[in-house]
């Protein structure tokens, strides 16, 4: 999933418009903007957002998928957003999540099966279901639909969860 830029434009002295590069962010393009300002010429300087378009949970998944799809949608501090595409995978045998951050789950489509240990508990997921797991309640999934893709939306939540640095 591609972003389009941010891209700062520049008019000369004598009225010509050019592109002068494009960011991931706008505060980097406001950064580079102000470098370029303090230069002392009469040349206006501006900043084209990118357009506003939605995505789908549902679309650009391969047709081979020998491991799970995992796909960060989102990050800030203390969170981020993946969808995440299981296609008949289920945890290693003898594995356990154990993580040290709460993560809330949604199932968008198919199906699954989660085992929580201490205490031992079954949950089938289908869509529309979603549920918290809190930090270091161990989990493993034990069994994802085999006749159609399942994707989930895992939300992590820490204070240690760093936004993933940007892209060049």
């Amino acid at each position: 999933m591609s972003v389009d830029p941010f891209r700062l434009w520049r008019q000369d002295d004598n009225g010509g418009i050019f592109p002068v590069a494009d960011f991931t962010s706008r505060a980097a393009a406001e950064k580079e903007w102000d470098r370029l300002a303090a230069g002392g010429h009469k040349q206006i300087y501006w900043i084209e957002a990118p357009p506003i378009r939605p995505a789908s949970l549902l679309t650009d998944i391969p047709e081979q998928l020998p491991e799970e799809l995992f796909t960060t949608l989102l990050t800030r501090p203390g969170i981020r957003l993946e969808r995440i595409v299981s296609r008949a995978h289920s945890t290693a045998a003898g594995q356990w999540y154990d993580q040290s951050w709460d993560e809330w789950v949604l199932l968008v489509a198919g199906s699954a099966r989660l085992r929580f240990s201490d205490p031992e508990q079954l949950i089938d997921l289908r869509p529309g279901d979603h549920l918290l797991i809190p930090a270091h309640r161990r989990h493993r999934v034990e069994a994802t639909a085999t006749d159609e893709d399942t994707i989930w939306l895992a939300l992590h939540l820490s204070d240690t969860i760093e936004p993933d640095p940007p892209s060049s």
